[in-house]
C-alpha cells in the first residue's frame, strides 16, 4: 500500500491504528501493540510487545502477547479494521471458559480468526503450532475448541478490513457518511 498500514490516515485525521484503539478503549483495561521486530513506524503512545520469533507471522505475535503475563484474557484486534464497534467488541469480551472466542458472521462458512479473545491457556497450543512450522491464527482457531459468537451480516460489515487501496476507499466512504469522531 506504499506505507505502513497502521499509519494510514482516515478522512477524520486518525490513523487506522488510532481508529481501532478509540473503539477498543471503552471496553478494555489497556491497549498494547504487538509488532514484528522489523515493523516500521511503531507509535510511541502505546506500549509495545515485540514478537519472540522474528519473521514468524501473526501467530508469533500472539505467542508474545500470551506470554507477556499482562493478563489472563486478551482481546486481539488487527489495526486494519477501523470500523469495529462496541457491540462486536462486547460480544468478544463476554465471559467464556473456552480458550478463544471468535466471530461467526451470518453467511460465512468459517469463523473469523480476528478479532478474537484468547485466554493465556492457549499459549502452549500456540507454541506447539509455531514449533511445527505453522504461522497463521486461522490454523490456531481451526484447531481449538472455540466459543463462536454468531453475528449478523449487517454487524459483520464493521469488520471490513483494509487489505488494499480499494478496501481503504470503501472504509473512507463509510467514515465520510458517519458523524465525526474525536481525534486522538
Amino acid at each position: 500500500m506504499g506505507e505502513p498500514k497502521h499509519l494510514m490516515r482516515l478522512p477524520d485525521g486518525r490513523t487506522l491504528l488510532h481508529a481501532v484503539a478509540d473503539a477498543l478503549r471503552p471496553h478494555v483495561g489497556r491497549i498494547v501493540l504487538v509488532i514484528g521486530r522489523d515493523a516500521p513506524g511503531a507509535p510511541c503512545d502505546f506500549p509495545v510487545i515485540a514478537d519472540l520469533r522474528r519473521g514468524e507471522g501473526p501467530l508469533a505475535g500472539l505467542e508474545a502477547l500470551l506470554s507477556s503475563g499482562l493478563d489472563e484474557q486478551y482481546l486481539v484486534c488487527p489495526c486494519d479494521i477501523p470500523l469495529i464497534d462496541g457491540p462486536i467488541i462486547r460480544s468478544l469480551t463476554r465471559a467464556s471458559s473456552a480458550p478463544a472466542t471468535v466471530l461467526h458472521i451470518e453467511g460465512e462458512q468459517r469463523p473469523r480468526p480476528l478479532p478474537a479473545r484468547f485466554s493465556h491457556r492457549a499459549l502452549d497450543h500456540v507454541r506447539a503450532l509455531l514449533d511445527a512450522g505453522e504461522r497463521s491464527i486461522r490454523a490456531l482457531i481451526d484447531s481449538l475448541d472455540v466459543d463462536a459468537v454468531e453475528t449478523s451480516a449487517a454487524e459483520g460489515r464493521g469488520l471490513l478490513n483494509v487489505n488494499d487501496a480499494s478496501d481503504f476507499r470503501k472504509v473512507c466512504a463509510v467514515i465520510n457518511d458517519q458523524p465525526a469522531k474525536p481525534r486522538t
